[in-house]
């Protein structure tokens, strides 16, 4: 569970010659998904939002995030959260990170139509997932300034993440940049490596856009009673 940069931004600061920080998963996540799921916040909390966002930045973060818009939960105690992505105050939160240019890294599971939720989901899961790729489109396109990183290329649980997508959407939205999640995980489809290194079809599509790409982490490090493979 994400907490406050206050808990460890001390630590990081022992390290400021060699670690940056973002900030918000612990609290402008809930926020959205707590006080607001149904996208009309109330102005008092879209106030509170908007200086919770600053007060993150003016403690040297380097940017938003984690932010969850629709997160699958993969297992039982694993979290689904999802709201729309073009919610207010993820509107918000792009004008910000728009004026002090600094990026927002998001973590949105991809669903290009409506489907029945697989039987290898929790079912804390809703029965029927909604196509949610045009609300994450309005959600780019409302501030061409705003850098959106979107976590986790590899971890694609339904199959829609393709490279011949991500090729597509990269296209279209100059301000999307991408992380690649190299540990599989439970991730099982569009997965850009192979026994023999990287797939053809992701290597084309690395190549097209060699500056939207980055590699990320999302490991998570578990004591020896834990039980399955590491979830994100």
């Amino acid at each position: 569970m994400p907490v406050p940069i206050e808990d460890w931004i001390d630590e990081v600061r022992k390290h400021s010659g060699r670690a940056v920080f973002m900030g918000g998963g612990g609290s402008l996540n809930s926020m959205i998904h707590d006080n607001s799921p149904d996208g009309h916040p109330s102005d008092a909390l879209q106030k509170r939002f908007a200086s919770r966002a600053r007060k993150i930045l003016d403690e040297g973060a380097v940017g938003f995030g984690e932010i969850a818009i629709m997160h699958l939960s993969l297992a039982d105690g694993h979290p689904y959260e999802n709201v729309p992505a073009d919610h207010p105050l993820l509107l918000e939160l792009a004008d910000i990170a728009a004026r002090n240019d600094v990026p927002i890294d998001v973590h949105f599971d991809l669903i290009l139509h409506d489907m029945a939720r697989p039987d290898y989901l929790s079912n804390s899961n809703p029965p029927v997932l909604k196509r949610n790729i045009d609300a994450f489109e309005r959600f780019l396109d409302h501030n061409p300034k705003a850098r959106i990183s979107w976590a986790h290329v590899g971890s694609d649980m339904l199959g829609f993440w393709s490279a011949a997508f991500t090729r597509k959407i990269l296209a279209k939205h100059p301000n999307l940049y991408m992380s690649l999640r190299m540990g599989v995980g439970k991730s099982h489809k569009n997965f850009p490596l192979s026994q023999k290194g990287v797939r053809p079809e992701w290597l084309q599509t690395f190549k097209a856009f060699p500056d939207r790409f980055f590699l990320g982490g999302d490991q998570l490090f578990v004591g020896h009673d834990a039980h399955g493979p590491p979830l994100v």
